[in-house]
């Protein structure tokens, strides 16, 4: 009985609503982010005071990196996780559960990658400038994080959107969309 529990547990978080619901709200976070690092080359294009300091947005883009890995590693294990959950309960569509693991495995792989990009350069500012003079170096990694925010942000809603066409296609149409 108690597996058969963890199974429906294991069901509920790697539905595709469930991974939905987590997509939007990783993607949600990181729009002020997005917006507070594009405002601060617009600052420093334009010759104003920045709003935001240096050590935030490294702060904030740290921590969204982060996000971006979990959520990587999530993705990757989607296909891990409904394996031991259909020992116990085997899925409805078995060939299209197949898919969207394959498709959960790919996206996240890359959502991995680009989040421990992410965390790498900003640890690099992040060294005490006696040891490493990053200053800088500070203005072209924050643009590096940006570029790769915004790539991952574009996967993020790729991906979504492949899980929502997954909801309205027949089976027969489904080959083309999830891939």
């Amino acid at each position: 009985m108690r597996k058969k529990i963890v199974s429906y547990v294991y069901i509920m978080i790697t539905s595709r609503i469930a991974l939905l619901v987590m997509i939007s709200a990783i993607s949600y976070m990181s729009i002020p982010i997005l917006i507070a690092i594009s405002d601060f080359f617009i600052d420093k294009i334009t010759n104003t005071t920045n709003k935001t300091s240096v050590p935030d947005l490294i702060e904030a883009t740290d921590g969204i990196a982060s996000l971006f890995v979990g959520l990587g590693v999530f993705l990757e294990s989607r296909n891990t996780i409904t394996r031991i959950a259909w020992k116990r309960l085997p899925p409805k569509d078995p060939e299209l559960q197949e898919k969207v693991n394959k498709l959960s495995e790919n996206y996240g792989v890359a959502i991995l990658i680009n989040g421990l990009l992410m965390e790498i350069f900003t640890q690099y500012i992040t060294i005490p400038d006696s040891i490493i003079n990053t200053n800088e170096y500070n203005n072209i990694i924050l643009g590096i994080c940006l570029m790769i925010c915004i790539s991952t942000f574009v996967s993020l809603w790729t991906l979504m959107n492949k899980y929502i066409q997954s909801f309205f296609f027949l089976k027969e149409q489904l080959h083309d969309t999830l891939e």
